[in-house]
């Protein structure tokens, strides 16, 4: 079955059908199915994020062009322990969401913290072994649009 997702940035509609192509069997993808180089057109632009004991997520790669943009490198903290607000809740509401359909999820909106701009994100289930969730990877893109 194909999930129906309305996206807008051509980028994010190339991973999301990258996605979908590694998808054995119908099976979840895991992180190790994506080669860097196939990401080149999203590298700066994806958060990688582990699901950690206690049922945390852990931030395990920040993207260079989120991190300029949003002015702060998150690598190795937990969502839970993100400074921005309503950001730390709008993320992890999105990695609830994904954990629970198990399907991808498009969000965008407007962020002011701390720089003011629009967003739109994919959000991906991961699972190594094809079932069980254990990463997350979200490509986002920001622009100043308001």
């Amino acid at each position: 079955m194909t999930e129906s997702i309305h996206l807008e940035h051509p980028d994010l509609v190339r991973l999301l059908d990258l996605w979908r192509q590694k998808r054995p069997g119908g099976a979840l993808p895991g992180r190790g199915m994506f080669d860097p180089i196939e990401l080149k057109f999203m590298l700066g632009h994806i958060l990688l994020i582990e699901l950690a004991d206690g049922g945390r997520f852990r931030v395990r790669l920040h993207g260079s062009r989120l991190v300029d943009q949003m002015r702060h490198d998150h690598t190795g903290r937990f969502l839970d322990e993100w400074p921005y607000q309503p950001a730390k809740d709008d993320l992890l509401q999105a990695c609830a969401r994904v954990l629970e359909t198990r399907r991808p999820l498009a969000v965008g909106g407007k962020v002011s913290s701390p720089v003011p701009v629009t967003y739109e994100a994919l959000w991906l289930p991961l699972a190594a072994d094809g079932t069980r969730i254990d990463m997350l990877m979200c490509g986002k893109q920001y622009e100043r649009r308001w």
